[in-house]
């Protein structure tokens, strides 16, 4: 009898037509392997760019201040000047993040008739990283340890840009009797988080920490639109900290102890100021995102009976000290408040 046999199927067939049917997926896999190494060795290039470019700026920018050594073995940057000058010390207190070289036109200004003294907190700019933690009392003891090391007595004027008007206020708070009064520019609030929750995001800061890890905000370069109005010298100094792994690591850890710790400590405390003078300066830019932080910062100026607020017009967040014109009605209102201070002893 003739035997029939059923027409093979293709998942019988291993090669049909000259189809060999893993030919596909071995091409799928050497196309991703290919694609994985390329990209493997693109994140490899970035590592080792970012790590010689850290090296490369710190040699080329050392601290263009001077080292203070404090107690427990950690320095921290400060730029002093107009030293020979009378009056008040006025201490500049950066913004979250930020460091002594955004003040370069309100510290080139006012040292013509006070002394300025402008600083780096913990691990930001030139300043050694914090040894017990970045909270906000640290950074208030830093600066006191700072002040003494320095022999530099009060009275104080003290001047805050952002979040750098928090730490002001807390210094005030820690020692009242030295403190001559306040220049509040367009401050952050130490409620800001609780009452507006969106805004303790840290999502950017986190992004920008593995960002700078594979040389890629270098490439961006984010930053340099706020920047750049700055003296040149400022700005390269700067450029030179800002987008290095260090300082993407010391914003972000800030960042997270602000949100954290500001509000409970305020929480224990005596808010007002008594009678020390006070100016709460305002960014006057309707363009720029408000976020509710207009009312928060009026909301600044009943901590003192002798306050008053200032609009900076055109001016935004960033751009109020680093650009020269609102950086030079910063420095007014700074200097007016130092001829207020002098007439009242």
């Amino acid at each position: 009898m003739q035997q029939i046999h059923a027409p093979e199927t293709i998942a019988e067939n291993a090669d049909i037509g000259g189809f060999d049917r893993g030919e596909l997926p071995r091409r799928r896999f050497r196309w991703l392997r290919r694609i994985g190494l390329f990209v493997a060795g693109l994140v490899l290039v970035g590592m080792v760019s970012q790590v010689v470019l850290d090296w490369r700026d710190g040699r080329n920018h050392p601290a263009p201040g001077e080292m203070v050594q404090l107690s427990d073995g950690r320095g921290i940057h400060v730029q002093l000047s107009g030293m020979d000058n009378d009056g008040p010390l006025v201490i500049l207190e950066a913004g979250a993040g930020s460091f002594s070289s955004q003040w370069a036109w309100v510290q080139q200004e006012i040292s013509e008739t006070a002394p300025v003294l402008s600083y780096d907190r913990a691990g930001l700019g030139w300043s050694d990283g914090p040894a017990g933690g970045r909270t906000a009392q640290a950074a208030t003891s830093d600066l006191a340890e700072v002040l003494a090391d320095l022999e530099l007595e009060g009275p104080y004027l003290l001047v805050g840009h952002s979040f750098g008007a928090v730490f002001s206020r807390m210094f005030a708070s820690a020692h009242p009797e030295d403190v001559a009064g306040l220049v509040l520019v367009d401050p952050a609030h130490e409620e800001q988080f609780d009452r507006f929750p969106a805004m303790g995001d840290t999502t950017a800061a986190n992004a920008m920490r593995i960002l700078s890890r594979v040389g890629l905000f270098r490439l961006l370069r984010p930053f340099d639109s706020f920047g750049e109005a700055m003296p040149a010298q400022a700005f390269a100094q700067w450029r030179s900290v800002a987008y290095t792994t260090r300082y993407a690591d010391a914003q972000a850890e800030e960042a997270s102890h602000l949100i954290h710790d500001v509000s409970p400590w305020f929480t224990a405390q005596d808010r007002h100021l008594g009678d020390n003078p006070l100016v709460v300066l305002q960014a006057g830019d309707a363009e720029w995102p408000d976020h509710g932080m207009k009312d928060l910062q009026h909301e600044l100026v009943a901590h003192s009976t002798n306050s008053r607020f200032e609009a900076v017009p055109g001016a935004d967040h960033v751009g109020i000290v680093t650009y020269e014109e609102h950086a030079a009605l910063v420095s007014a209102a700074i200097t007016d408040l130092i001829a207020t201070t002098e007439d009242s002893r």
